[in-house]
């Protein structure tokens, strides 16, 4: 947990080498490969930080930026070369996962806050039936698109 004041330059190039760099890698790499088995998905997961900006989480939101970033200028890559390869990110916002909940806890939040809304926290089969339909055919228009996934966190 740092903001833009407090992080560290080694934690900042920690978070992107991680996030940002193993992303790029992945899609590097998954390119040529899918590619020569004649198209397909390519699925980046970022977050709702990188639309609203965690200042407390800076190299964190930072590296989930480039993931966005990232994921159009593959996916209109790959569109312009003809590849048959769709690229699209998916943002999730506060999912029930052990990362929320200790990113809670260090922040001092009460997580019963979840309990008051009508569906609680994000559960991970909500983000895993949309990578299943992002990795399906009939999924084949959609590309370069940013999918938040927050009951509405985002938009508010």
């Amino acid at each position: 947990m740092a903001t833009p004041e407090t992080c560290t330059l080694e934690d900042f190039r920690l978070q992107n080498a991680i996030m940002a760099e193993g992303v790029f890698l992945g899609c590097k790499h998954a390119i040529a490969a899918i590619k020569a088995s004649g198209g397909g998905s390519i699925i980046n997961m970022s977050s709702t930080a990188s639309h609203l900006g965690y200042p407390v989480y800076f190299a964190y939101s930072a590296a989930k930026g480039a993931v966005r970033s990232m994921t159009k200028a593959i996916a209109v890559h790959c569109q312009q070369n003809k590849y048959n390869i769709r690229c699209n990110s998916i943002h999730p916002g506060a999912i029930d996962t052990q990362m929320v909940r200790d990113s809670s806890k260090e922040l001092g939040l009460d997580m019963s806050v979840w309990d008051q809304t009508p569906t609680g926290l994000g559960q991970p089969s909500d983000v895993a039936g949309l990578v299943v339909y992002l990795a399906s055919d009939e999924s084949r228009f959609v590309n370069g698109a940013e999918i938040v996934i927050d009951n509405a966190l985002v938009v508010q």
